[in-house]
């Protein structure tokens, strides 16, 4: 979040994220220029598994996304992975 919010009786800054509880009414009220995320939904049936900036409860899903990353790469963008149009032309490789 960039500027700032009051979330019922909380102030919360730059940088900070809140986690409110489920099915309780609270008041949002935001600064003028400020930015946020809200995301919100029921609660995963599954534990997440996390490898790198590759998130999935599956871990064939994960192992895919890596090797998709790889051949990005090594291909200067795919159609899963494509090259970010513009001046970024660098591609992080998946840590060791």
């Amino acid at each position: 979040m960039t500027g700032e919010a009051k979330i019922g009786d909380t102030i919360v800054g730059v940088g900070r994220m809140a986690v409110l509880e489920p099915n309780v009414d609270v008041p949002v009220v935001m600064a003028l220029g400020t930015k946020a995320v809200i995301c919100g939904g029921a609660p995963m049936e599954s534990p997440r598994k996390i490898n790198w900036n590759f998130v999935s409860s599956d871990a064939e899903k994960i192992a895919a996304a890596r090797a998709d990353w790889t051949a990005a790469i090594q291909a200067g963008g795919t159609a899963r992975f494509p090259a970010v149009p513009g001046d970024e032309d660098e591609w992080i490789p998946l840590p060791s």
